[in-house]
């Protein structure tokens, strides 16, 4: 065992929450905006600039649960700094078996498996990856409980990994701010543009979604970051510039009824929105 690495990630712990050092706030009247769609969950977002977090659902943002496809960051992550996959356009085959989603039933590139959410996919690169050198880097990030189990196939998705919507938030800070521990600047930034979904006129957003199965009622996952963009006279050239303000969040819903992916975006926009991030801004949190 290479106690390098042991080192590097046991300094790396302090870093693991995004709610440790800073400070946080409650909000339970973001209940209505759950109940509106009849759905249970939790939402943290953290403002990187004012280095505040707000929550809802305290009890859940801490609890470590499945994290389902949200886990392919850290596979496509490891995938590229193991050098398995050279980039993003890495062919990953199709294993024959006729699934539901026609999208997946055909070769797909890494980005394109990320992007479909094909766990098929996702586990052929897993087992090209290995359990050493996967077990490697859930260690040194400090991904939530770091349980494997004893197969490398399913772990993200069978109930042996966990992780907590808070360590999520935690863990999308430091991917933005390329502070993964072994991981280089080029492995940040592809993963970085592989989670990218949308632009407006005043945001950027990139996220991932995952929906867990094992879990009764399904759970789904939305985590991610947004970067709003504040105009701001340059101190020393007196330039207008577009200075990026970065929010990481985490969103989880449960429900035995409805389109939960579709509901859980709609829901994600009305809690970025009361936050004052976004195009349709009504108001801001207070």
């Amino acid at each position: 065992m290479n106690w390098r690495y042991i080192l590097v990630a046991i300094l790396s712990i302090g870093l693991m929450s995004a709610c440790s050092s800073v400070r946080i706030k409650e909000h339970n009247e973001w209940v209505k905006y759950f109940e509106q769609y009849n759905v249970t969950g939790s939402f943290e977002i953290y403002d990187n600039n004012k280095e505040i977090a707000h929550y809802y659902n305290k009890e859940l943002c801490a609890e470590q649960i499945i994290p389902a496809e949200t886990f392919d960051v850290l596979i496509a992550l490891t995938a590229l700094e193991s050098v398995v996959a050279k980039d993003e356009l890495k062919v990953i085959k199709w294993d024959g078996v006729v699934r539901e989603n026609e999208e997946w039933n055909q070769d797909l590139s890494l980005a394109d498996a990320f992007k479909l959410n094909s766990t098929a996919h996702m586990q052929t690169l897993v087992e090209e990856i290995g359990k050493s050198d996967m077990y490697h880097y859930l260690f040194a990030t400090q991904y939530g409980n770091m349980e494997m189990g004893d197969s490398v196939h399913n772990f993200w998705n069978d109930g042996n990994l966990k992780i907590s919507p808070d360590e999520q938030v935690g863990f999308m800070k430091r991917l933005y701010h390329t502070q993964l521990p072994q991981f280089n600047e080029r492995s940040h930034r592809i993963v970085r543009g592989m989670m990218f979904q949308e632009e407006g006129e005043t945001y950027r957003m990139y996220y991932k979604i995952g929906q867990d199965k094992e879990t009764y009622p399904n759970r789904v996952w939305i985590v991610g970051t947004v970067e709003s963009f504040q105009s701001r006279r340059h101190v020393k050239t007196k330039r207008i510039e577009a200075i990026p303000h970065p929010h990481f969040f985490a969103l989880t819903i449960q429900s035995e009824d409805g389109d939960l992916v579709e509901i859980a975006k709609k829901l994600m926009w009305d809690l970025l929105n009361v936050n004052g991030v976004g195009d349709g801004v009504g108001f801001e949190k207070k």
